[in-house]
């Protein structure tokens, strides 16, 4: 991003840092994560964008403080975030709220894996010289495999050419589902985690659009 002259270096390195922790957070819970999680300095990044950021709620980061604060340790996160995350992403009893995919999206009365979006980010990220690992068997069009596509282009560079309209273009293409995807978590309860998190996902990505209006 040295070449993203219109962005504090802070704000550069913010906004990488969130994406990371972002894609993280949708590849699911693991304990590892959950320990740094409980680290205080785990909403730095969000925080130091926050006021360039429109999010709804707009004490999302406080409410997100809090339910971290409320745990006695990681194993007891990692409990409670795993069931959340198996209940709205993978399976509650034969009906996901809120699939992980973007070709479930393209068809809301019929949602179905490996759409048009599917295919389309396989072809972005092979024209992109990147290649899913060999232990992710998941569709490319997976929410955490969008991000790190995402946090591609905000950090690699072609000669002479400035990729920040590039990444601002994705998220822009990302949005309208990504916003649908946080509507169906609005009235999550027992687990607020997730539609908080995911809240500070639309915004972060609202304003990575709004940047190809700046550079």
């Amino acid at each position: 991003m040295n070449n993203h002259k219109s962005l504090p270096e802070n704000q550069q390195e913010a906004l990488l840092e969130s994406i990371r922790e972002l894609c993280r957070v949708f590849w699911g819970p693991t304990r590892e994560a959950c320990d740094q999680m409980m680290q205080e300095r785990y909403l730095l990044s969000f925080a130091t964008l926050d006021p360039e950021l429109k999010i709804s709620p707009s004490n999302a980061l406080e409410q997100l403080a809090e339910i971290l604060k409320g745990f006695p340790g990681p194993d007891a996160l990692f409990n409670y975030l795993e069931e959340g995350y198996v209940r709205l992403f993978v399976n509650d009893r034969g009906r996901i709220i809120a699939p992980l995919y973007e070709s479930c999206y393209e068809d809301e009365k019929n949602p179905r894996l490996m759409g048009d979006a599917a295919v389309r980010i396989q072809k972005r990220l092979e024209s992109e010289g990147m290649n899913i690992s060999d232990d992710i068997r998941e569709p490319p069009d997976h929410l955490s495999i969008e991000l790190e596509l995402l946090y591609f282009l905000l950090t690699r560079s072609k000669p002479a050419n400035n990729r920040m309209p590039e990444a601002a273009a994705f998220a822009t293409q990302l949005l309208p589902w990504v916003t649908c995807f946080n509507a169906r978590l609005a009235n999550e309860t027992r687990c607020r985690f997730y539609p908080l998190i995911t809240a500070v996902l639309v915004a972060v990505l609202q304003w990575v659009d709004g940047l190809q209006h700046q550079v």
